[in-house]
């Protein structure tokens, strides 16, 4: 049995590092880029608090002030521990937001193949190749490149590791009942929070594991368990508002425009999910603010995303295609506009992260369940073939869009190659400026 382990073990040590391979391959442009230093790396990554170090007054300040709207002390800590060993050499900084990306894409695997165990869903050995497939594409996935090529877009690998980790936590207390789980739980939240505000919605998340591994959600208990952790969301929300103050540049757009936005967002977030194209640092607003004459077809999207809901509603019964829907929507309730919230482009990249692994495990999971299912050679030998090329545009695509963040000259060149001619490109050009 001992050596039977050791073989598994080698195994899955050996997966790890093909992986890891295989994905600094796909993002090795990046690792000779340099700071964005027109477009916030030079004041989220260059300023006083990453360069004033480990001393007691710094660390005060830099867990309780707010620095241009910005709260993620975490990352703060990240930034000054860099800068203390290497000083501003942007190879390091490049580095550990890979490193933080490896980690994110580790604990994804664990969390996946744990998570379709405690369902039932499928077997031990379905649930590890689902879990692979998950991760692999997630970690070489075109649209994360945004959040591991931009410096300052370092806090969302950061909170997603941290989170995470929390829900692996929670499984462990779930089958364990073991207390110091539960408080290692709450601990990596506080850590997620402390890193982009976004991990909020971490309650939402634990409802809807319990829900789809079929935990008993009426039961008192049930409801004192969660209750720290909605205690702690509501409290960083508050402190995040607070240390933020207001913010001078907040659009301001009416509710009904909110709405086109957000369902025009939701499936903007699907399609990039499923086939990433034409992805860019920014996509502008149709319209200014004050400004009423939305295009025709954002009143499309109203429509598509209530039919979008009315079939996944049909499906109800089907546990996992629920669970992996709702991980999507949870996780992107933030950015859909659904409050008026400081935002210079309608849809960000960064904001599919986490998001993004819902739809992955769906799409994993069929592409799996139609492997073992179907017995004939040549339908088997085309699915091969096509997830070879979905794997092989994943990873050409992620490489060559790293190439497009070398600095900022070249990520604005990029952006306008997109925008030529487009009624947007004087909008483009005064964000720029701004910026």
């Amino acid at each position: 049995m001992k050596k039977l382990n050791n073989i598994v073990n080698f195994k899955f040590l050996l997966g790890f590092l093909l992986l890891y391979g295989l994905v600094a391959f796909c993002y090795s442009p990046v690792f000779s880029n340099g700071f964005l230093d027109s477009w916030d790396d030079q004041w989220m990554v260059m300023n006083i608090f990453t360069e004033s170090g480990f001393r007691m007054e710094n660390l005060i300040a830099v867990f309780t002030q707010s620095y241009k709207g910005q709260y993620s002390p975490l990352v703060e800590l990240n930034y000054m521990a860099l800068y203390g060993l290497f000083g501003y050499d942007p190879f390091w900084f490049h580095l550990m937001s890979f490193v933080w990306h490896c980690g994110c894409a580790t604990l994804l695997f664990f969390l996946i193949f744990r998570l379709l165990e405690m369902s039932g869903q499928s077997g031990s050995r379905r649930s590890l190749w689902v879990a692979a497939l998950t991760t692999f594409l997630f970690a070489i996935h075109p649209v994360n490149v945004e959040s591991i090529a931009w410096i300052s877009a370092v806090k969302v690998p950061m909170y997603v590791f941290f989170y995470l980790s929390a829900l692996l936590l929670y499984l462990r207390y779930v089958r364990s009942q073991k207390l110091g789980c539960y408080i290692a739980a709450l601990c990596c939240f506080v850590c997620s929070c402390l890193s982009k505000e976004q991990a909020f919605v971490l309650p939402l998340s634990l409802i809807l594991i319990d829900w789809f591994i079929s935990r008993n959600l009426k039961s008192s208990d049930w409801w004192i368990e969660k209750m720290p952790f909605f205690i702690l969301s509501v409290g960083f929300a508050l402190l995040t508002l607070d240390l933020q103050g207001p913010r001078s540049e907040a659009v301001s757009y009416t509710a009904v425009q909110r709405l086109l936005f957000g369902c025009y967002s939701l499936f903007e977030y699907l399609t990039k999910s499923l086939l990433p194209i034409n992805l860019n640092y920014l996509y502008p607003f149709p319209i200014l603010p004050g400004n009423s004459d939305i295009p025709v077809r954002f009143y499309i999207y109203p429509v598509l995303v209530t039919g979008l809901f009315g079939v996944l509603y049909s499906f109800r019964k089907k546990r996992l295609l629920m669970f992996g829907s709702l991980f999507f929507v949870i996780h992107l309730l933030l950015s859909l506009h659904v409050v008026a919230m400081p935002r210079l482009g309608i849809v960000a990249d960064r904001y599919l992260y986490l998001s993004l692994s819902g739809i992955l495990l769906l799409v994993s999971y069929k592409i799996i369940d139609w492997v073992e299912k179907e017995q004939r050679v040549f339908p088997k030998f085309l699915l091969f073939l096509s997830m070879l090329f979905y794997i092989l545009y994943f990873m050409g695509y992620t490489h060559h869009y790293s190439q497009q963040w070398e600095d900022t000259d070249t990520v604005k060149r990029y952006l306008r190659s997109f925008y030529k001619g487009d009624s947007r490109e004087k909008d483009i050009n005064g964000r720029e400026n701004h910026d």
